[in-house]
């Protein structure tokens, strides 16, 4: 073992430090500095004398540190420090643990080691996916969704990811109670009704409805008999609706009348009647509002089925490239090609962290990705319009209501768009299947629009291309 000190013995003491930790394959390093960087020891030792480098490199460099840790104790009064560690050794482990077996207190552990160990980008000349096609048999609700070229194996990793998360993860709106009035509880019966009060509760858990901008929502049901009571004839507003307004909720006879509350929520996966009271829109009923509150099982899912196949891409005269294709079935809040892309950003979110921020590769991007960044948006939303193609009721709409830019077009929902005058559903439908052509959906959050001088980035965009 060697030990270097750069430091004479002082008086001074450094009660906060900071220790690197600096690991090879066949050497670790540790360097004791102060909260400036300023080295105030260091040890250094190697495998070699050891039996078997996967065993003997954290032994030594557990050595190491703790002979830097008792140093940075004994001189210098050290007792809390945090940590950098540089290098792909197998130490790094040992000589973190060796510091807190010292008594020093590790408040914080950061691991800068560069990206990737031996200077190659690991993203060099990998296929990526050229298109992204949406294949539709004339529904809202079924679509396959096809993802191509992707290297070999890739199509299955990315399929499972953005299936299971599509399953489990993706937000909805869902009936989570009800109260009838004259019922106390669901095991009953109501005169003049063919339906018991539990066939009601679970036609009512099959209810598909869309919040628009709020998160909890209280319907009202009255009818009269003799009828079929339909979801259509919930009272609805702005901020509800009902999407599957055929759905039978009961029939009633001569003269019957139904008098319902309903309680509808967002909220993601799947809510049990059993578990009812872990809803926190339950807890903050009181007692006496909790008297006839029928639970619901409450599905929020708002994709009901998703599965995948793939399949050879050709790629010039490489055919063993992958093919990537998703078949999804929503409930009709929302559509399949706006699942794949709220999962897709969930999956982004959830790996950012693992990114780093100096990563070597981030220099050396396309110059079409170095474009949209100098813009500061992604280019498609500095479009205008009228690059869109659409048809001349559609555009005029769009016109009227001051939407120049695709930018501000995203922003806007299925339900502003639908009260927009002489806008209806196959303009909608139209203008739907444009953005998605584009990566796009309505509803999207674009932060910071529209920009300052919005004109002359446009301009600069028109001008690139």
């Amino acid at each position: 073992m060697k030990k270097v000190k750069t430091v004479g013995k002082s008086t001074k003491e450094f009660i906060t430090g900071v220790v690197h930790i600096r690991a090879t394959f066949n050497n670790t390093f540790v360097n004791v500095t102060d909260v400036h960087g300023n080295t105030l020891c260091q040890t250094s030792v190697g495998a070699c004398g050891f039996s078997g480098s996967r065993k003997s490199t954290p032994y030594a460099a557990g050595k190491a540190a703790e002979a830097a840790a008792k140093n940075a104790m004994e001189r210098f009064g050290m007792k809390v420090v945090s940590v950098i560690i540089r290098g792909p050794g197998f130490g790094t482990e040992a000589a973190v643990k060796a510091l807190q077996n010292c008594g020093l207190t590790v408040t914080s552990i950061a691991d800068k080691t560069a990206i990737p160990h031996n200077g190659c980008s690991n993203l060099d000349k990998l296929i990526k996916p050229s298109s992204v096609k949406v294949i539709s048999d004339n529904s809202s609700e079924k679509s396959d969704v096809v993802l191509e070229p992707l290297e070999s194996g890739f199509a299955l990793t990315l399929g499972n990811a953005l299936r299971r998360v599509m399953l489990s993860s993706l937000k909805g709106s869902a009936v989570y109670g009800i109260k009838i009035e004259g019922v106390t509880h669901e095991f009953t019966s109501i005169q003049g009704v063919r339906e018991d009060v539990t066939d009601i509760v679970l036609n009512m858990g099959m209810l598909r409805c869309k919040l628009n901008g709020a998160s909890n929502k209280c319907l009202n049901l009255n009818a009269k008999g003799p009828c079929q009571v339909l979801a259509g004839m919930i009272e609805t507003d702005d901020q509800c609706s009902i999407v599957n307004k055929d759905l039978l909720i009961c029939t009633l006879g001569q003269n019957i009348e139904l008098n319902m509350t309903i309680y509808v929520a967002s909220g993601k996966g799947y809510l049990p009647v059993t578990k009812y009271k872990e809803n926190e829109l339950v807890k903050l009923m009181s007692e006496q509002d909790l008297i006839g509150f029928i639970p619901v099982n409450a599905l929020y899912s708002p994709v009901n089925r998703v599965s995948y196949k793939v399949e050879n891409s050709r790629v010039g005269q490489v055919t063993d490239k992958d093919k990537l294709i998703l078949s999804i079935e929503t409930d009709g809040t929302i559509s399949p090609s706006q699942a794949v892309d709220f999962a897709a950003r969930i999956l982004q979110e959830q790996l950012q962290p693992f990114i780093s921020s100096d990563v070597s590769y981030k220099k050396s991007q396309a110059s079409s990705s170095s474009s949209a960044k100098d813009l500061g948006y992604d280019p498609v939303l500095l479009r205008k319009v009228d690059e869109m193609e659409l048809s001349v009721r559609s555009h005029n709409c769009l016109k009227n209501e001051n939407i120049t830019y695709i930018g501000d077009l995203v922003q806007k929902t299925e339900g502003e768009m639908l009260r927009t005058a002489n806008f209806g559903r196959k303009s909608l439908n139209e203008i739907k299947a444009v953005l998605v052509n584009f990566g796009l959906s309505l509803g999207m959050n674009v932060l910071n629009w529209p920009p300052k001088d919005i004109d002359e980035l446009a301009k600069q965009h028109t001008d690139e291309d």
